[in-house]
Parts: structure tokens; C-alpha cells; sequence
């Protein structure tokens, strides 16, 4: 009995055993299948939460670098401007999907005009009259910005109409409310030899200040000689009008003026007398001749008459 009771216990394990390996068995493709495509979706929310194509960045840091090396464009959107003249944009991902990019919480970033110093002109233009305040644009980031962490160079276009974008950074210089970086600029210098994308960006806006400065618009204004004499101090003109040759040349100009207009009045009124004179003597000869003419006439007759009896 003993026996039989051992080989019973024996029996029921294997069974249970068997009974496990054929419900793999007989699952084991969904099992595999469901594993994989587990790891896939996993594996594709993750791909799409840090791919650069559908990821919205919210600080320059979490730019990647291929997009300064080969100057990827980045849309956004301006959603304002800070004293300094820096531009807060909220970056709109290459491929916007709901369901990966959520409405909330975003952050915008800053972007810096690369290469340029704003005058004040300029600062007045991108804030007020241009309105490029929740418009959106097109950008490819430079560099860092040097001194802030939380900004970075970037070259800006934006809409002028439907079909043309403008670069920012050319049309201020152009319009010469900017001008280009000097070469005294440690950074700016160390760039131009290291950043291909920047040194291009320079010589084209070197390009438009040469413009600029040859229209003589905005900082390159030159001044005519007539506002270099408006510009001489109030004190030195003062001085000048009350000094005595001064006064003395403008006394002298209002006698001359007064004695001019006399000799004028006396000329107009001799030359007028003399063409009324001109016309009573014509009249009174033409008069004159008549009754002569009519004087020998009647003195003709009378002799006729005194030679015919």
C-alpha cells in the first residue's frame, strides 16, 4: 500500500507539469506576439516623446545639435519681446501630434538676433509698428548666446506677404536700424572662424549695411550742410547776430532798401509823366496840324476867288 500510495504522488506532479507545458504550448504565439508588440508600442511612445521630428522644446538646452549643424528650420510662434529686444517663441514641433504634444504647460524659448546690435529705432520697429506678436516664424539656431543660458543666436525670417519670407536681422540692418557686430567682439570673431552658418549670416548683412550706409538711412543719417549750421550752438549765433559789423551790415541793408524803393517810386512816377506828356503833345500837334491844314485850305480858296473876278 505504501508503495502504491508513493507512485500516486509521483504520477499527479508530472500531470501538473504536463498540463502547464501544453497551455504555453498552445499560447505561446499569442504570448510571443503580445510581447512584441508591447515592446513596440513602448519602444514608439518613447521615439516620439524624444524625437527631435515630434518633440516641442521648451528650453535651448533640449535643442539637439544637428539642428546648428545642418541648419534645420524650426517653426514657432513670437509670444512677445523683451526690452533688450529678444524674442519669446513658442516652438511648434515639425510634426504636431495631440496626443504626444499637449497644450499644457509649454514653455516658450528665447532667441537672440544673431550678429546684430539693435539701435533704439529698431527695437521700436520689431515691437510696435511690424506687430509680429503672435505670428509665426522661421528659425535656425546659431549659437548659445554668450552670457545667457537660457537664450540662443538664431537667424529669424519672417512673413512680408503670403509667399515671401524676410530675414529679421537684414531688413533692420538694411533699413539701418542695426548695425553688424564690430570685430573687436571677442565671441563674434571666435565664431566667424568656427561657425560656417554664422560667417554666411554676417556677409550678408555686411552686405546690407554697405547699403545702408550708402543711402545714409537710420545710424548711417548724414547731415546736410543746412542742419551742420542748425546744429552750431544757439549762443554762437546770438553772438554773431549782435555783433556791431553785424549790426551795422543790417542797419546798412535797411537804408539801401528804403533809398532803393524811393529811387524806385520816383523812376515809376517820372516814367509815367513822361508817357501822359508823350500823349497830350502827340494830340495837341495832331490838332494843331489840322487847323493849319484847314487855315492854308481856306486861304487857297480866298485867292481863287480874288483871281477869277
Amino acid at each position: 500500500m505504501s508503495q502504491n500510495n508513493e507512485e500516486s504522488n509521483l504520477v499527479e506532479p508530472s500531470s501538473f507539469v504536463s498540463n502547464d507545458k501544453s497551455f504555453v504550448d498552445k499560447h505561446a504565439s499569442i504570448i510571443v506576439r503580445g510581447g512584441i508588440m508591447t515592446t513596440g508600442l513602448l519602444g514608439l511612445g518613447i521615439y516620439l516623446k524624444t524625437s527631435p521630428s515630434f518633440r516641442r522644446f521648451k528650453h535651448v538646452s533640449q535643442i539637439p545639435k544637428i539642428f546648428y549643424d545642418k541648419e534645420i528650420t524650426i517653426k514657432g510662434i513670437v509670444k512677445g519681446i523683451t526690452p533688450t529686444g529678444k524674442l519669446i517663441v513658442e516652438h511648434l514641433p515639425l510634426v504636431k501630434l495631440s496626443f504626444v504634444n499637449s497644450s499644457k504647460g509649454i514653455t516658450p524659448i528665447n532667441l537672440n538676433l544673431a550678429g546684430i546690435v539693435l539701435s533704439d529705432k529698431g527695437l521700436n520697429m520689431i515691437t510696435k509698428d511690424m506687430n509680429i506678436t503672435n505670428k509665426q516664424i522661421n528659425f535656425k539656431v546659431i549659437k548659445p548666446t554668450l552670457g545667457d543660458k537660457n537664450c540662443v543666436d538664431a537667424e529669424i525670417n519672417i512673413k512680408r506677404t503670403p509667399f515671401t519670407n524676410i530675414n529679421l536681422s537684414q531688413l533692420l540692418v538694411r533699413k539701418g536700424f542695426a548695425k553688424v557686430l564690430k570685430p573687436t567682439d571677442k565671441d563674434h570673431v571666435k565664431a566667424l572662424e568656427s561657425n560656417k552658418s554664422y560667417s554666411k549670416l554676417i556677409d550678408q548683412l555686411l552686405l546690407s549695411e554697405m547699403v545702408a550706409d550708402k543711402r545714409g538711412v537710420g545710424v548711417w543719417e548724414k547731415q546736410s550742410w543746412v542742419e551742420g549750421i542748425q546744429t552750431t550752438s544757439k549762443q554762437t549765433i546770438n553772438s554773431i547776430k549782435k555783433s556791431p559789423l553785424v549790426e551795422f551790415g543790417s542797419f546798412t541793408g535797411i537804408i539801401l532798401k528804403d533809398i532803393g524803393s524811393a529811387v524806385f517810386f520816383i523812376l515809376l512816377v517820372t516814367y509815367h509823366t513822361i508817357a501822359v506828356s508823350a500823349i497830350y503833345t502827340k494830340e495837341t500837334y495832331n490838332k494843331l496840324t489840322k487847323i493849319i491844314t484847314r487855315t492854308i485850305s481856306r486861304y487857297n480858296t480866298l485867292i481863287k476867288k480874288q483871281i477869277e473876278k
